[in-house]
């Protein structure tokens, strides 16, 4: 299955560049759901700069909205 091929991948090369070790490539592969998901329904053509630019902003964008994004200083924290 595709999905697995690039999950695999994705793990190997974050291993490669020792953003993870084993110990966390075995707790991601033993989850339930992977959190890696394949979606092919929509194709871009080549000639589509449209459709690049679509999927491009979509890639760039927040995971999370930064308007909703708040810290609040903790005052009896001993941290920093």
């Amino acid at each position: 299955m595709v999905e697995h091929l690039f999950r695999h991948r994705v793990l190997e090369m974050l291993l490669r560049e020792r953003r993870i070790d084993e110990a966390v490539i075995r707790k991601l592969l033993g989850w339930r759901h992977s959190g890696f998901s394949l979606h092919n329904a929509v194709r871009i053509g080549p000639h589509d700069a449209e459709g690049r630019r679509v999927v491009a902003e979509y890639i760039l964008r927040a995971p999370f909205s930064l308007e909703k994004f708040r810290y609040h200083a903790n005052p009896t924290s001993n941290v920093g």
